[in-house]
C-alpha cells in the first residue's frame, strides 16, 4: 500500500493516494510515518489544505512517530497560500506536541510573513530560529531582505544584507536584486546604480531582473536617456529583454522614436 500511495502522490493524485490510505486502514493496517508523509505532502502540494490538516490531525492522534518534514510541508503550504495565521498555528501545534523544529521550519514561517507583507514578524522568526540554536542560511536572508524591500524599508533591507557577512554567507544575485527593486520602486537611481555596479565589482553578472530594476529606477526618476542606455547595455551583455522590460519602455514610445537603432535591436 505504501508504494501505491507513493505512486499516486508522485503523480499529483492526492485523492487516489487517500483512497489507498483508507483501504489500508480498513484492512487493519496501521499507517506508518512514511504513509502519512506521502499523503500529507501530496495534499499540501495540491493546495488542498482542509484535507492536509485532516490527515495531519489523524497522524497526531495515531501512535506513529511524528516527522518534522511533514509539519514543515504544512507550514510551507500555508505560506504559499499567504495564510500566515494558519502557518503559525501549525507551528504552535508542533511545539504543543513536542515535535522538533529545524531551520526549514523557521524559513517557512519567515516566507509566510514575507508574503503577507509582515517584515518585522519575519525578523521575529529569524531571531527565534537563532535562539533555538539553528544556523541561518541563504534562504533565511533572501527571505528577510525581500520582506523589507517589498515593504519599501530600504534601511532594514540593507541591514539584513550586511548581516549575511556576520553569518559567513556571501550574497547572491537575488539578494542584490531585491535591493535594486526597492531602489527602482522609489526612483532612487543613484542608489540603484551603486548596487548594480557593486554586483559587477564583486565578480557576479547582473541578470535580466537586475537590469530591469535599474532601468525602472531611471524611468521613475525621469531619466529616459539613462533607461535607454542601460537597455542597450543589457542587450550588449547578453541579457534578453523580457516582457517586463517592454512594459516599462511602452510609455516611452515618443522617446524611442528618436532611437530607431534600439527599436531594431
Amino acid at each position: 500500500p505504501i508504494s501505491l500511495i507513493g505512486a499516486c502522490a508522485k503523480n499529483d493524485a492526492p485523492s487516489c493516494a487517500e483512497e489507498w490510505m483508507i483501504r489500508m486502514i480498513e484492512d487493519g493496517i496501521d499507517p506508518c510515518q512514511i504513509s502519512y508523509r506521502l499523503l500529507i505532502d501530496s495534499f499540501a502540494k495540491a493546495g488542498e489544505y482542509e484535507k492536509m490538516e485532516q490527515w495531519l490531525r489523524r497522524m497526531i492522534d495515531s501512535d506513529v512517530e511524528e516527522c518534522t518534514s511533514v509539519w514543515n510541508s504544512a507550514i510551507n503550504a500555508f505560506a504559499q497560500a499567504k495564510n500566515q495565521q494558519k502557518a503559525e498555528e501549525i507551528y504552535n501545534s508542533m511545539i504543543q506536541h513536542n515535535v522538533r523544529t529545524n531551520a526549514k521550519t523557521y524559513n517557512c514561517l519567515m516566507n509566510a510573513c514575507c508574503r503577507n507583507n509582515q517584515p518585522e514578524r519575519a525578523a521575529h522568526w529569524f531571531q527565534t530560529m537563532i535562539a533555538s540554536g539553528f544556523k541561518a542560511d541563504m534562504i533565511s536572508f533572501t527571505t528577510l531582505i525581500n520582506a523589507f524591500a517589498k515593504a519599501g524599508d530600504m534601511e532594514r533591507a540593507v541591514y539584513w544584507f550586511n548581516q549575511m557577512a556576520v553569518h559567513g554567507i556571501e550574497p547572491n544575485i537575488p539578494c542584490y536584486n531585491f535591493l535594486l527593486r526597492c531602489c527602482g520602486e522609489r526612483g532612487d537611481c543613484t542608489s540603484a546604480l551603486q548596487w548594480f555596479n557593486r554586483i559587477k565589482f564583486i565578480g557576479l553578472s547582473p541578470n535580466t531582473i537586475s537590469y530591469n530594476c535599474l532601468i525602472n529606477s531611471f524611468i521613475k526618476a525621469g531619466q529616459p536617456h539613462k533607461a535607454v542606455e542601460y537597455v542597450q547595455n543589457m542587450i550588449s551583455a547578453g541579457c534578453e529583454p523580457d516582457e517586463v522590460t517592454l512594459m516599462m519602455l511602452e510609455p516611452m514610445t515618443s522617446y524611442l522614436d528618436h532611437h530607431p537603432r534600439l527599436v531594431q535591436e
